[in-house]
């Protein structure tokens, strides 16, 4: 399962940069770079706030059926936000070229 999830991962995020390619195309290589570290970083931020962050608050539930629905809330938030935030830094790193 482990495995699928990361082959599905994979295909999605170059499913993502071939419908953009136009868009990478319009980026010098400084903008391309600090595109990719933002990527990079913002996942780095979502996997330790949900991985470690999200099952510490979860471990401190004793309710067995509260868990699963406050892990999933955890999840839409953390990825919300960090979307926000990923969507923001790419507007100004780019200059504009990636807008809503």
């Amino acid at each position: 399962m482990e495995s699928l999830s990361l082959l599905l991962s994979g295909v999605a995020v170059i499913y993502l940069i071939y419908n953009n390619i136009k868009t990478f195309e319009t980026l010098n290589i400084r903008q391309g770079i600090g595109v990719g570290f933002s990527f990079l970083l913002t996942a780095l931020i979502g996997f330790v706030a949900i991985y470690y962050g999200g099952n510490w608050l979860i471990g401190q539930i004793a309710s067995g059926w509260l868990r699963m629905p406050l892990f999933i809330l955890i999840v839409v938030i953390v990825i919300g936000g960090l979307r926000y935030l990923l969507h923001k830094l790419f507007e100004r790193i780019s200059g504009g070229v990636f807008h809503s």
